[in-house]
């Protein structure tokens, strides 16, 4: 000990965060105290004590934000981003633990997801091109129906018409025959 230096213990704290250690903290208390009154000592230790606790607490405060909280809010926001339809999105944060098996398992599943989009959008390319054959395929049978059947309008008038004009032929060429029975009057007439 220097002159002057107060004699003093240290108390050696680590932090530890799962298995990784964080940290050391350390804990300065004079040889004053030690030798105090034992309700001074207390009160001292219970302060340190508190004081550790408090810090302890905001470190796993901090860390559970880190490295829980960040990596769930990241989760949420990438399906919030999937459900509007943005399949190409994918969540990033680091780690390999539980977390980051979960988002690996996000990314896979909007890999698969945008893999399925694209193969639908080819199915219902193909399916609305089949639609635009088979109206035109309909379309162009509806026209042949619609031309078959003035043809076939048109033969039955033509019918109805030839066999009134036939027979006045046919009267017309009786009556030509005997036209040199009939006088000239009668051939005017006619």
């Amino acid at each position: 000990v220097e002159p002057g230096e107060i004699s003093a213990f240290w108390v050696v704290v680590p932090v530890e965060a799962g298995d990784a250690k964080k940290g050391v903290l350390l804990l300065r208390s004079p040889y004053a105290t030690v030798g105090a009154q034992p309700h001074t000592l207390a009160l001292e230790l219970t302060w340190e004590a508190i004081l550790i606790a408090i810090l302890s607490l905001l470190l796993i405060l901090w860390m559970t934000r880190r490295y829980v909280l960040r990596p769930i809010r990241l989760l949420r926001e990438g399906a919030l981003a999937w459900k509007r339809g943005e399949l190409t999105h994918r969540v990033s944060f680091p780690g390999s633990d539980e977390l980051g098996e979960l988002r690996d398992a996000f990314n896979e599943m909007a890999t698969a997801l945008e893999t399925q989009h694209v193969h639908l959008a080819r199915k219902q390319a193909d399916l609305e091109e089949s639609l635009r054959r088979n109206q035109e395929a309909q379309a162009q049978l509806i026209q042949s129906e619609k031309l078959a059947s003035i043809g076939t309008l048109a033969a039955g008038v033509a019918h109805e018409l030839n066999q009134p004009l036939m027979l006045i032929r046919g009267y017309a060429q009786r009556l030509l025959r005997k036209e040199n029975e009939l006088g000239p009057k009668a051939r005017e007439e006619i």
